[in-house]
């Protein structure tokens, strides 16, 4: 056996020499026989120790240690010497057996007894885990390790050394490197995004590029706020708040407010100047009076007794005639009885009527020569006392400011109010049932009776003086609020969502409920934009419109302002001010591009009633000008039924229908019906414009001319013009069914940019398609309306159509039995319509209206 190098056992340098090795405790020197035969060390290993160990004892006797006494305190256990050391000599000598084993031994080792400390709980568990870890280890750690770990690690080592070696014939590698990750790791995370395999609410909500509308759509169902629309309603319904008021100020602020909680961008507030009238119970008076001047009523009046546009004036002794509904049939029966003459002076008696504007009975007054016109107001739920409080300007001229019909603010002149065609030129004023039925008791029975079995009367059977003394203010402010959705794709196209706001009263079914509706869909838009991340494609305005009441003022002012940018931008308005909660059926007026989107929309909860517009209102200037538009209205709410436009339309007549569970179900379908519409109008990759329904539509129309009217006008250049968009509408629809192929059904919802420019473009072009309909100096005899082909005649009680509202240039010419400027009116239309779909087939870009 061969020993190492230490410092206990050194190798001399020759044979002769002899290792020391040094204790430094007891400095004991050892010699040690450093032989290279193995077996001749072990002969005389027994005789070395022997010797060795004699020396030891030796010096041990020589030693003297200096050991503390042992009866110190301090240490009192410790032995005085060290214990006595047996010889090796007594080794040697004790006596061995024949196995060389001392004597009284066996040849087997004897096993020792240890008791093994109980382990508690707590180490027990310690070790298992342990045990577990290590088991672990060996059984996947280590494999893994070895047969995937290193191989791998190996791999990358040699793939990375050669993607430096040949980066580093292009420039630094740790740089290009650095550009090459952050390059590839773009590309893995728009892939992971785009495929919707992140698996969070925004994945869960999209396809590919686009929103999945559905999922959406189902979350606003569960987040609809009940609490929070109903004390917005309350709030709003709380105060009188006719536009320019204190109410209407208050208001104002809490709708800015609202659209700024809800995190609503470019927030607006639009001032403008318009005519404005409040009423004034001082020195206002109705009297009926005989024929020698003595007063035989007296009306006790109250600002309920008031329409809004209406003209001071005075009255004395004039005579006063029923005259029905004031349609053109009931005035001339009084003509031609020689009731009335053009030379006559008169007044009228007329009740409201749901289907027959208030501007349209004014209107024909005026025409038959009568000098005021008092309405009757309906019954309402027993109540004969309550009085419709309702506007008497003329929307058939235009709208908005009469002072500055057609143009905004000080760009011209303002006109003098007796010039001005919105404003009426006879007095009106409105009382209740009873004080109609007290009236009517004063007339004769002995002339004409009409269908409700009430009669005419005559000149003579009873005198009226009349003073209307209105506050008139001719130029008062009115605001509109706009807050905006900002889009993520085509932020230069817009869906713009209104409501009307003002009312002369408390206004709690109408327009609050409407208003109330727009601050519900502006929140659940933003709920869905926080909880998915979700914005639209295109953007989307909310507005609050102010000066409904003042010939819809507000919204008027708005477009005369910014016409050109708003026709650029925004291609579709939906109105939502006539909206309710006591009916399942919603009435949907809508233009015919648009009609395919809300029969695609029908909710098995709600019937839904789709017509073209037939209705004035804040919607009106904009469909003027060839901007598509909606009207969502309740049955109730559009004909003004109940308490609307009274004083009674109050919060507290609301309420107990409001918490009704069928109630609050209707109001949760509507909402949805709303955020869908949006959704689909703002947030779907193509706009959802059916140009072959568009046609038909049209074609449905004007058939209502061509059967009475087809030996008399010529409609081949209108039919030429729809005969081209129905072709456009094929070609519209083949390159959808292409697209969506490629997109939606190969793609997942992965648009190559190619096509995304080319849809982009198909956008435009839908969006310039009503603007294009138009004619800058617009109908004959009102330039306010521009558009050619949809819009209302001036009068609408006529029986000599079935519709009012579509060629109005055409049907203004045949009421007017002007036949010659019906054909020319026609052949604008079909020019029209030649032109817009020429420009429609050329157009690669947005052009704009010129």
């Amino acid at each position: 056996m061969r020993l190492g190098h230490n410092r206990y056992n050194r190798i001399p340098d020759d044979d002769n020499q002899t290792a020391v090795a040094t204790d430094d405790d007891t400095h004991i020197n050892i010699p040690i026989h450093n032989e290279f035969d193995d077996i001749q060390f072990n002969e005389n290993a027994d005789t070395n120790i022997t010797e060795t160990m004699n020396d030891a004892n030796n010096n041990n006797n020589n030693i003297t240690t200096d050991l503390p006494d042992t009866t110190s305190p301090i240490v009192p256990s410790l032995p005085r010497n060290p214990p006595i050391y047996q010889s090796h000599s007594f080794i040697n000598n004790y006596p061995r057996n024949e196995n060389r084993l001392f004597e009284g031994s066996s040849s087997t080792m004897e096993q020792m007894s240890v008791e093994e400390p109980i382990l508690n709980q707590k180490t027990t568990i310690r070790e298992k885990l342990i045990l577990a870890r290590d088991s672990f280890t060996e059984a996947v750690i280590i494999p893994f390790k070895q047969k995937i770990y290193y191989p791998v690690t190996l791999i990358f080592t040699i793939l990375s050394e050669r993607l430096n070696y040949y980066l580093g014939k292009i420039g630094n590698p740790f740089i290009l490197k650095r550009f090459f990750y952050i390059v590839l790791m773009t590309v893995i995370l728009y892939l992971i995004r785009s495929s919707g395999l992140l698996y969070t609410h925004h994945a869960y909500a999209i396809r590919g590029m686009f929103s999945e509308q559905s999922i959406l759509v189902k979350y606003m169902q569960t987040t609809v706020d009940f609490n929070k629309f109903e004390r917005d309603l309350e709030y709003l319904s709380s105060m009188q708040h006719m536009t320019g008021t204190k109410g209407d100020m208050a208001l104002v602020n809490y709708i800015q407010q609202s659209f700024s909680n809800n995190g609503l961008k470019l927030l607006k507030e639009n001032t403008y100047s318009t005519y404005s009238t409040y009423p004034n119970i001082n020195d206002t008076f109705l009297r009926a009076v005989s024929d020698d001047g003595k007063t035989i009523m007296d009306f006790d009046l109250t600002i309920d007794n008031f329409q809004s546009m209406s003209i001071n004036g005075e009255l004395s002794k004039t005579p006063i005639l029923y005259g029905y509904k004031g349609r053109y049939q009931d005035l001339a029966a009084l003509q031609d009885s020689n009731i009335i003459s053009q030379d006559q002076d008169y007044m009228l008696l007329l009740e409201y009527d749901d289907d027959i504007l208030v501007s349209e009975q004014i209107l024909m007054a005026q025409k038959f020569n009568s000098k005021a016109v008092i309405f009757i107001s309906n019954e309402i739920n027993g109540d004969k006392d309550i009085i419709k409080l309702r506007s008497v300007s003329f929307p058939q001229f235009s709208m908005g400011d009469p002072l500055t019909p057609g143009w905004h603010g000080d760009t011209n002149p303002l006109i003098f109010a007796n010039e001005s065609l919105a404003l009426q030129s006879i007095l009106t004023l409105p009382i209740s049932f009873n004080d109609g039925e007290k009236l009517l008791s004063h007339l004769s029975k002995d002339n004409i009776n009409f269908e409700n079995n009430k009669y005419s009367g005559k000149i003579g059977d009873l005198y009226i003086d009349l003073k209307i003394n209105n506050t008139i203010r001719e130029r008062h402010p009115t605001f509109d609020i706009i807050g905006k959705i900002e889009g993520k794709e085509q932020s230069d196209k817009a869906v713009a969502i209104v409501a009307g706001r003002n009312s002369i009263s408390f206004g709690a079914q109408y327009p609050n409920m409407g208003t109330s509706a727009l601050l519900t869909i502006v929140e659940l838009m933003q709920r869905v934009h926080f909880e998915y991340n979700w914005k639209p494609l295109r953007n989307i305005y909310f507005i609050s419109f102010g000066g409904d009441e003042f010939n819809y003022a507000g919204a008027t002012e708005l477009l005369e302002e910014r016409l050109k940018p708003f026709k650029d931008e925004v291609y579709s308005i939906i109105d939502i001010s006539q909206i309710g909660f006591d009916s399942n059926v919603l009435s949907v007026q809508t233009h015919p591009l648009l009609k395919n989107l809300f029969q695609n929309l029908n909710d098995r909860d709600l019937h839904i009633d789709i017509s073209h517009v037939k209705q004035y209102g804040n919607w009106i200037p904009f469909m003027a000008n060839g901007i598509p538009v909606s009207v969502l209205s309740n049955p109730n709410v559009l004909k003004r039924k109940g308490y609307i436009d009274t004083s009674k339309d109050t919060f507290e007549n609301l309420h107990e229908l409001l918490v009704k569970d069928e109630n609050r179900k209707i109001l949760q379908n509507i909402f949805t019906f709303i955020f869908d519409t949006i959704l689909r109008l703002s947030d779907d990759p193509v706009i959802p414009f059916d140009i072959t329904n568009y046609a038909n539509t049209l074609s449905e129309l004007l058939h209502d001319l061509e059967k009475q009217y087809s030996g008399r006008l010529n409609f081949d250049s209108v039919i030429k013009g729809l005969l081209s968009w129905k072709s456009i509408g094929v070609d519209s629809q083949q390159w959808f069914m292409t697209w969506s192929n490629i997109v939606l059904a190969h793609n997942g919802g992965l648009e190559p940019s190619l096509l995304s420019v080319n849809r982009w473009t198909w956008n435009r072009k839908y969006s310039n398609i009503g603007r294009r309909q138009c004619i800058p100096e617009g109908i004959p005899n009102r330039p306010f309306y521009k558009n050619v082909l949809l819009g209302s005649s001036f009068w609408q009680s006529s029986d000599k159509m079935e519709d009012h509202w579509s060629f109005p240039g055409v049907r203004d010419a045949i009421n007017e039995n002007d036949f010659e400027k019906a054909q020319r009116q026609l052949d604008i239309a079909g020019e029209s319509l030649q032109s817009s779909a020429a420009l429609f087939i050329e157009e690669t870009n947005d052009v704009g209206f010129k």
